[in-house]
Formats: structure tokens, sequence, C-alpha cells
């Protein structure tokens, strides 16, 4: 929709002419920008005049209008477009207005931002020059000295790394160590131990070994005796008188 009064139209060419020795509006050129369009006191007439310079906004309040008339009403003198009509030029002011907000807000950010001025004389030139000299060389200094502390920094961070490196691997050789060495006294143990059990079995093969030669020195004897006391009743039977001597007869009288 079109505009019902058409805008006047600006020729930016205008603007370029210079008048020779004519009055200055302002000393210099401000250097403020501004991209929004409304403030706070004129945002409600300006912003109701924007919209009912719409085609559509007009022809819907003309409608409302002569819905108030009742006599050439259909509704009895009540507007029924009224309450869509508010809705819509609400809801549009609302996003122009929320749309110019964001526009203050960068309007704020890029006027608050820190600019150079050229010097009015030459002292001020200098002048200028000499404190952008001292800044650059305490930014280079600063850097200098915020390069040399990050290179310290890794330095001590590499060195810490290093010993830790070496404190495992030198905690890790005593682990290995400790081990070897329980494990060497495991094995000790177990070659005492059984060296225990070898010298208990080989002692109880002896004892067994002794205990078997008393036996059989015991059942050698008991055959020696019944030997004896065979020969001694078959000569006894024969009735052969053998000789005796002392020792013997006094066993057999006994």
């Amino acid at each position: 929709m079109g505009n019902i009064w058409g805008r006047k139209k600006t020729n930016p060419e205008d603007d370029w002419i210079v008048y020779l020795n004519g009055q200055q509006t302002q000393e210099s050129c401000s250097n403020e920008v501004v991209t929004s369009k409304y403030t706070l006191w004129n945002f409600v007439p300006k912003n109701l005049w924007e919209q009912f310079q719409k085609t559509s906004n007009v022809y819907f309040i003309v409608i409302c209008a002569l819905q108030c008339i009742p006599a050439i009403s259909t509704t009895n003198g009540t507007p029924t477009l009224a309450l869509p009509l508010a809705v819509v030029v609400i809801v549009n002011a609302c996003k122009d207005a929320y749309e110019d907000i964001q526009r203050h807000q960068s309007d704020r950010l890029e006027n608050h931002q820190v600019t150079y001025t050229l010097p009015r004389s030459a002292a001020e030139a200098a002048e200028f020059a000499q404190k952008e000299s001292r800044r650059r060389q305490q930014r280079a200094a600063a850097a200098a000295a915020a390069a040399a502390a990050a290179a310290a920094a890794a330095a001590r961070a590499r060195a810490t790394r290093i010993e830790a490196e070496v404190y495992a691997s030198e905690s890790e050789d005593g682990d290995n160590a400790a081990l070897l060495q329980q494990q060497q006294q495991q094995q000790q143990q177990q070659q005492q131990h059984q060296n225990q059990n070898q010298h208990q079995h080989h002692h109880h093969q002896q004892q067994q070994e002794q205990q078997q030669q008393q036996q059989q020195q015991q059942e050698q004897q008991q055959e020696d005796e019944e030997a004896a006391g065979e020969m001694l009743c078959g000569l006894g039977t024969a009735g052969v008188a053998p000789a005796r001597s002392p020792a013997w007869s006094a066993l057999l009288t006994a």
C-alpha cells in the first residue's frame, strides 16, 4: 500500500553545493550516529501518523466512521471494525518500538567508541606524536613482558612435567624393586619350607628303617629261639644226653 500523500522528494545534490562566504550553521560537522526514528515524547503521534499514511488503515478507519451512523450502518451504529483496526495498529506500534529500541542501543554503542581527532596546531601534533610513541613503547613492553611471563610459565610447566615423569619412573622402579624383593623372599620361604619337608621326610624314613631293622632283629631272635627249642625237643625224644655246659644246664633246669 502506498501513502495517501506523496512524500517530498529531496535532491541530494543540493546538499553538495558550497556557498562562498555563506553563513555557517555549525562550527564543525558532528560525528554523532543517529539511526533511530522516534523518541520517548514523539513516539505515539509520529507512529500513528506513519501508520495512518497507509491506504488500508485509512480505509478501515473510514468504514468504522460510517458504521457509527445508524441510518446507513448495518450494525446499528456499532463500529465492528474498530477492534481489529486497533489490534493491527497496536501490534505495528509494538514492533516499531522494539526495532527503534535496538537502533537506539546500536547508536549508543557507536557513539561511545573512542576516536582520534586531528590536532589543531603543530605543537598539539608533536605532543600527540610523543604520546602515541610512548603508548606504543608501553604496549611493546607490556607485550614483551607478557611473552616472557608466558615463556617462563611454559618452562616451569615443562620442568614440572619432567620432574613428575622422573618421580613416576623412580616410583615405578622402587615398586618393581620392592615387588622383586618380595618375590625373592617368597621364593626363599618356599625353598626353606621344601628343605624342611625333605628333612622331615628323610628323618621319617630313617626312623622307619630303624624300626624295620629292630623288628627284623626281633623276628630273627624269635626264629633262633624257636629253632633252638625244636632242637632240644628232638634230642630229648631220642634219649641222647648231650654234653651240657653248666650254663646250659642251669637254663634247662629253670
